[in-house]
């Protein structure tokens, strides 16, 4: 019955592109990419920041007790992550003037929650590494790589 007849300036999809008729509709696959990289970004960052160290001071049966720490991730570390997307979509709506702006500012903030992840990541684990196992003598005090990583200790008889 009644087709309706476009006018040649309504917005539809070409056949060389996937972008739909949306207005903001780049925009909005931006938001979409910011999300997915921090998400891929932090399941990086929580598979690769475990690990564990143990050491028994003395050896054989004079061992008394042993330690040992495991390394977590950090939950600073995903609550950043979200802040840094919340922010950036915050930002888009408040400052952006044009599509480039918005375009930047997500940019931007996919770089900074890659750049937080990897850095703590790195301070997390090289930290981990580097505290001093061997000098515990049952009762050590060792400085944790807060907010970068978790540190659980846990000290057991040796058997």
């Amino acid at each position: 019955m009644g087709e309706t007849q476009r006018s040649a300036d309504t917005p539809t999809l070409s056949a060389g592109t996937l972008l739909p008729a949306v207005p903001g509709a780049t925009i909005l696959i931006r938001v979409r990419r910011l999300i997915s990289a921090t998400a891929l970004v932090a399941v990086g960052y929580a598979f690769l920041s475990n690990g564990s160290r143990a050491f028994c001071p003395g050896a054989g049966p004079a061992a008394e007790s042993c330690v040992s720490l495991q390394l977590h991730p950090s939950p600073f570390v995903f609550a950043a992550l979200a802040f840094v997307v919340f922010v950036a979509i915050g930002r888009v709506l408040r400052r952006a003037r044009t599509e480039a702006d918005a375009l930047r500012i997500l940019d931007r903030a996919a770089l900074v929650g890659a750049a937080i992840a990897g850095a703590s990541l790195v301070i997390g684990v090289v930290w981990f590494g580097l505290i001093p196992l061997e000098s515990w003598n049952g009762s050590a005090t060792y400085v944790f790589p807060f907010p970068f990583a978790s540190v659980e200790m846990s000290v057991t008889p040796a058997s």
